[in-house]
């Protein structure tokens, strides 16, 4: 599914059969797209992901009623965090030096409040605090401080999926900014969709239950896990269908982490027994000869969109921008959508690439200076 998503936005569905041609390919790209899929869906609900955990060490304790609004309160902070950025975006046409600070700040002393109103976190107040200890109020501070982090971990660890979302956004005036800020709360929305219906059941069940024994703790932490993973599963795919960019993001980087798409311009050497140079114009490819030598090559320069060992796509250097701005989202609308005329561009250059089989072509940046001229 990975594979065929990407190629056929790149409208090349016509080189998937080369990506299974050998069973070693086959192995590792089944290989390559389990483990991809599942960090994609951990990665979309990772602030669940470390509600569920900090759950299963800390949510029994039935001194801690509070609990179970802890997914509520990481959201706001995720909210907040979105909503100060699209403020400062609205208010300031440039990025301020010292936006950051101003974002940390705020969530901070929110965070602070909420560990404190709220009494949630990490870790429980262990001692009486009737007790007159000198130490006591350093202690107390420790655990605020300790509980106003992980606060701000499950909050803030949708930063990185959002940063992408936002990269690859696009949109002028408030409007634009106002769509843009409710699809991305409703993302934050749908990453802590599992942990609120966790903890919610959570609690639910603790208070219908008289008694549990160890073993029912560990049937009921089954249980309870059945729950989580098929909410997960609904809240990835409701965010891969809402925010597709996010999903062809993801997918073309990690195909760019195993080594099948290479978007960064390199020289290659051309046999020209099988193909001309006057097939591939100069101010496309940066067509070059080698100057008063036997060669019977040529070279060009470009990027490898899909390698498979035996196929490479080599396309000339701006269709990588060319992507950029055909998969960017647009938020003028309130239902955003890509900008059909950037797409259909698009499309029609990726015609231009070439599908070279092995032996082909070579990789041969060595021969070329910081300038793209052939060394003397």
């Amino acid at each position: 599914v990975i594979i065929w998503s990407y190629l056929s936005s790149v409208g090349r569905v016509d080189l998937l059969m080369g990506a299974f041609s050998f069973n070693i390919g086959l192995i590792s790209l089944l290989i390559s797209a389990a483990v991809f899929s599942l960090i994609i869906s951990v990665t979309l609900v990772l602030p669940s992901a470390i509600l569920l955990a900090h759950s299963e060490f800390y949510l029994e304790k039935d001194d801690q009623e509070h609990n179970k609004y802890l997914p509520l309160i990481c959201f706001a902070v995720s909210v907040i965090y979105l909503t100060l950025i699209f403020l400062l975006s609205a208010i300031f046409t440039e990025e301020l030096p010292f936006s950051n600070w101003i974002i940390f700040i705020i969530i901070f002393l929110f965070a602070i409040w909420a560990a404190y109103y709220f009494k949630v976190g990490l870790i429980k107040h262990p001692f009486n605090q009737q007790e007159r200890k000198w130490w006591l109020p350093f202690f107390n501070l420790l655990i605020l401080i300790v509980n106003m982090l992980f606060i701000m971990l499950p909050g803030l660890s949708i930063s990185i999926p959002a940063a992408l979302l936002i990269h690859s956004s696009r949109g002028e005036g408030l409007w634009a900014l106002f769509v843009a800020w409710a699809f991305m709360s409703l993302f934050a929305f749908l990453a802590f969709l599992p942990a609120i219906v966790h903890y919610l059941r959570n609690r639910k069940g603790q208070n219908d239950a008289s008694q549990n024994s160890e073993s029912n703790n560990s049937q009921k932490g089954i249980d309870a896990l059945k729950p989580f993973l098929l909410t997960s599963v609904i809240a990835v795919i409701c965010i891969v269908l809402l925010f597709p960019t996010l999903w062809s993001t993801l997918v073309f980087g990690s195909l760019v982490s195993i080594g099948l798409v290479d978007p960064q311009p390199h020289y290659y050497r051309v046999d020209d027994e099988k193909f001309s140079p006057a097939l591939f114009p100069e101010t496309v490819w940066h067509t070059q000869e080698m100057p008063g030598r036997d060669e019977k090559a040529f070279f060009i320069r470009g990027v490898n969109l899909f390698s498979t060992g035996s196929v490479d796509l080599i396309c000339p250097a701006y269709i990588v921008k060319l992507r950029a701005q055909a998969t960017a989202r647009d938020y003028a609308n309130f239902i955003p959508g890509n900008n059909e005329a950037s797409v259909r561009y698009f499309r029609q250059m990726m015609k231009g690439c070439v599908a070279f089989e092995t032996g082909e072509i070579r990789r041969w940046d060595t021969l070329f200076d910081a300038n793209g001229a052939i060394k003397k």
